[in-house]
Parts: C-alpha cells; structure tokens; sequence
C-alpha cells in the first residue's frame, strides 16, 4: 500500500513538473510519421525528458554556456540499457523496482527522437557511469 503511494505521489511530481517546464524540447520524427503519430510520440518523449533528468542527468548531461547539452546515443547504446547491460555500475540504480519497464521506454523514447546534441557517447563514457 505505502509503495504504491510513493510511486503515484512520484508519478504526479513528474507531470506536473513536465507541464510547469518552460522550455520546449525539440525532435526530430521521421517525415514518413503522420502528425497525429508525431504528437503521441512528442508526449511519450516529454515524459521520457522528465524521467532522463531524473534518473540520467546527473551522470550523462553537461551543461555549457548554461546549456544543458544531452549526448547523443547510437541505437547498439540505447539496446543495452533497454536490456539493462550497459555496465554493472547501472544495476542499483537501473533495475526494474528504481526504473520501471514503461519508464525506461519512454527515456529510450525520448533519447531517440530528442534533436541531436554532437556530443557523441562512447563506450569507454558509458563505463565511467
């Protein structure tokens, strides 16, 4: 009973937060997508936003100039943490119980489709995280 509290007094915290934010998020769909599949996928990725500066942020955003610069993940990247084998280093704070399945999506989601930063993640970053 608490547990299920905390997770949707968490859950309202992340949208209201989602919908205070100022700043708009850029992306980039697929041209072949059709606008009403674009705006399901721009609220999928505003969720996934929320949940990257949550759980992410403080290990894989920089910030230059004040702006916040997310680094651009390959598709080979975001599979292995969707399959959560990036590195051991994720396990405590990656599992299913700290970063839910739907969760982890909508991250996945959102690094996919976010405008792209040039600032490229190797592997030898992602060990280091």
């Amino acid at each position: 009973m608490r547990k299920s509290y905390v997770i949707s007094l968490l859950f309202v915290g992340v949208v209201i937060f989602a919908c205070s934010s100022s700043r708009k998020n850029s992306y980039v769909f697929p041209t072949e997508m059709s606008s009403s599949v674009q705006a399901s996928y721009k609220e999928i990725c505003d969720k996934g936003k929320v949940l990257y500066d949550i759980h992410c942020a403080h290990c894989h955003t920089t910030k230059k100039w004040g702006k916040e610069l997310i680094p651009d993940f390959t598709s080979s990247q975001l599979e292995a943490y969707r399959i959560r084998i990036a590195n051991e280093r994720h396990e405590p704070i990656m599992n299913d119980e700290q970063v839910p399945a739907e969760d982890l999506g909508m991250i996945m989601t959102f690094l996919t489709y976010k405008s792209k930063s040039g600032i490229v993640v190797n592997q030898k970053n992602l060990d280091n995280h």
